[in-house]
């Protein structure tokens, strides 16, 4: 009875039956997709369907910042992942090393060139031009793993979700620079 009640109400609201008709799904077929149409519309089609929608999300878009071998795994991870868009990846400049003190890369950013990600390298995180350029990439989390610079608020309040800080021991206990041995040395 309700079902016959919902079709009534639908008739009143759209007009007299013969200029439309119904498909196997409940559907209102207009009055030119009647007849062979209308059966190949409504051949195979349950009348409702549990099945949950597909819903297309863009990858959101983050800005990875770290520098230490240790960073290297989540940028790895993050990078593999196809719901992670990496628009920037931000480590410290490049630094003298060895015995004739040639400029060599940290290890985020060979990572970062392997993946193909653009690479930026200020030397102060709160220059203004730096800043500028992460404003202009829009993120939408900023991951920081082992980058080596406090993060001045301007960055901190950039991305649409806030910014992930991924430490290796528990904060406040072990922080500065040598966490993992100082948690070590006190067992």
């Amino acid at each position: 009875k309700r079902n016959q009640a919902g079709i009534k109400v639908l008739r009143e609201k759209i007009g007299p039956s013969n200029q439309y008709r119904r498909d196997a799904g409940g559907s209102v077929l207009k009055d030119h997709q009647t007849g062979r149409e209308a059966q190949k519309i409504a051949k195979g089609r349950p009348p409702f369907s549990f099945e949950r929608p597909v819903i297309a999300m863009s990858a959101l878009k983050i800005i990875f910042m770290g520098t230490a071998e240790l960073s290297c795994a989540s940028l790895e991870k993050l990078a593999g992942e196809p719901q992670f868009q990496i628009v920037a990846v931000v480590t410290q400049p490049d630094k003298p090393s060895g015995r004739e003190l040639k400029l060599q890369p940290p290890p985020v950013k060979v990572l970062a060139q392997k993946f193909h990600l653009p690479v930026l390298q200020p030397l102060k995180a709160r220059d203004e031009q730096f800043v500028s350029e992460l404003r202009f990439a829009a993120p939408d989390l900023i991951v920081v793993v082992a980058y080596g610079h406090i993060l001045p608020q301007a960055i901190l309040d950039l991305p649409r979700f806030g910014c992930l800080n991924v430490h290796t021991s528990l904060l406040p206990k072990y922080r500065g620079a040598a966490p993992i041995q100082w948690a070590i040395a006190n067992g």
